[in-house]
């Protein structure tokens, strides 16, 4: 809410107070960019998401490295989940739903006309932008967590858009398994 009404002291003062809690909610200061940014989701943009999704899947290798070295780097109090990561060379069922899901949310984002609704969108594509490096890095799959509300927001709207009743009975059947 402190996003879509541009209330930037007010979210900033609400993440620092949640860095009492788990330092990690420092990563959600940049959200507040959303704000700021109004460009509509189309066609293009989505080609262009499916490109940053593919990149870390590619170079996974050297994604972790320098997630490594940053994490290892300025926040070194997040060592135990830097000497964990590793790579995950196989995937399941699990991560095929969730990229399954995901695209269904993207696919519906666009041409989104409401402005707060759009922010809800484009947090949720951030969130499936993570999900690649999360299979590598816990610290990344742990901050995933944090957007995990927005989804839960962003579902219904989804539903909603969905005209035919046994395409909308198909994604919450999948989105109450996952």
């Amino acid at each position: 809410d402190l996003i879509i009404r541009k209330k930037i002291i007010w979210y900033i003062l609400l993440v620092l107070l949640g860095t009492l809690f788990h330092t990690s909610a420092i990563f959600l200061l940049p959200f507040i960019l959303l704000a700021f940014v109004n460009w509509k989701i189309n066609f293009s943009y989505v080609l262009f998401i499916g490109v940053l999704f593919l990149v870390p899947i590619f170079y996974i290798n050297e994604t972790i490295n320098y997630i490594d070295f940053i994490a290892s780097q300025y926040f070194n109090f997040y060592s135990d989940y830097v000497e964990e990561s590793k790579i995950i060379d196989s995937v399941g069922l699990g991560f095929a739903l969730n990229v399954l899901i995901y695209l269904i949310v993207i696919y519906y984002s666009q041409k989104e006309m409401d402005f707060a609704n759009n922010i809800l969108f484009k947090i949720a594509i951030i969130s499936f932008l993570i999900i690649p490096l999360s299979f590598g890095v816990n610290l990344v799959g742990r901050l995933n967590f944090y957007l995990l509300p927005v989804m839960m927001a962003v579902f219904p709207l989804v539903f909603l858009k969905i005209k035919k009743s046994f395409a909308r009975l198909v994604l919450v059947n999948i989105v109450v398994l996952f």
